[in-house]
C-alpha cells in the first residue's frame, strides 16, 4: 500500500515538472525583435521600448491577451533575419503534443510514445504552413519565416486546452477523467475555438493586411482545410456522429 501511494506521488510530480517546463517554454519564447541590444534608431526603437515596457514579456501571451495590438505592434518591430523562426514554435507544437500523448497514455515520458505522438502531430503545422504559404503569396507584407512566426504566436489557447485536458487525464482515474471532460471540456473547446478564431482573424488583419471581410473568408478556409483533414486523420470519421450524439442531435 506504501509502495502504491508512493509511487503514485512520484508520478503526480514527474507530470507537474514535465507540464510546468512545457508551459514555461512556451511563455518564454522571445520573439527576435525583444532578444538583444535595444536598437538606437528610429521607430523600432521606440516601438520595441513600448513592447519591453509592457506587462506582457512572452509575445505570445501578448497576442492571448490583446491580439490586434500585439501584431499591429510585432509586425511594426520587423522580422528577424534568421531563417528558424520559421520552424521555432512548429517544432515546439510538435513537441508538445509528443510530450502530452505520452503523459496522458502512460502517466510518464516514453520516448516510444512520444515519438508515436509526434509523428502523428507532425501534419499539424505542416498543413497550417501549406495553408498559410498559400494565403501570403497574395500579400507578402512581411518575409515568410517571420509570417509563420507570428502565425503560431497565437496558438496560446490551443496549448492551454491541450493542458487542462492532458492534465485531467493524467491525475485523475479514467471514469472521472471521462465524467469530468464529458460535463464541460465541451463547452471549453468551443471558447477556446472562438478565442482562437478571432485571433487568428487579427492576424489575417494586421500581418497579412486583408479586409475585414476578405479576413474572414481566408479564416473560413483556412479552418475548413486544417480542421477538416485533421479530424478525418485523427478520427477517421467518427468524431462528427459522435459529437452529434453527445449533443443529442
Amino acid at each position: 500500500m506504501v509502495g502504491k501511494d508512493s509511487h503514485g506521488v512520484a508520478r503526480r510530480s514527474v507530470l507537474r515538472d514535465a507540464m510546468t517546463l512545457v508551459m514555461a517554454g512556451y511563455v518564454s519564447t522571445a520573439h527576435p525583435m525583444l532578444s538583444g541590444p535595444v536598437p538606437a534608431h528610429g521607430m523600432i526603437a521606440a516601438e520595441r521600448t513600448k513592447v519591453m515596457n509592457s506587462n506582457a514579456r512572452s509575445p505570445d501571451v501578448w497576442v492571448m491577451l490583446r491580439p490586434a495590438r500585439a501584431y499591429q505592434s510585432l509586425v511594426r518591430l520587423g522580422a528577424g533575419e534568421e531563417d528558424w523562426t520559421a520552424t521555432q514554435r512548429p517544432l515546439f507544437m510538435i513537441l508538445l503534443l509528443g510530450c502530452l500523448v505520452s503523459l496522458v497514455t502512460a502517466g510518464s515520458l516514453s520516448l516510444r510514445l512520444f515519438a508515436g505522438g509526434a509523428m502523428n502531430a507532425l501534419f499539424v503545422p505542416l498543413l497550417e504552413i501549406g495553408v498559410l504559404a498559400w494565403l501570403w503569396r497574395s500579400k507578402r507584407t512581411v518575409p515568410f519565416a517571420q509570417t509563420v512566426d507570428l502565425f503560431f504566436m497565437g496558438h496560446g489557447p490551443w496549448v492551454l486546452y491541450l493542458l487542462i485536458f492532458s492534465a485531467i487525464w493524467a491525475f485523475a482515474s479514467p471514469v472521472h477523467a471521462f465524467v469530468l471532460t464529458a460535463r464541460w471540456m465541451w463547452w471549453l473547446l468551443g471558447v477556446v475555438f472562438l478565442w482562437s478564431a478571432y485571433i487568428d482573424f487579427c492576424f489575417l488583419r494586421y500581418v497579412l493586411r486583408e479586409s475585414p471581410a476578405r479576413a474572414g473568408g481566408r479564416l473560413l478556409v483556412l479552418r475548413v482545410i486544417t480542421w477538416g483533414i485533421g479530424l478525418e486523420i485523427f478520427g477517421g470519421g467518427s468524431l462528427l456522429p459522435e459529437t452529434l450524439r453527445k449533443l443529442g442531435i
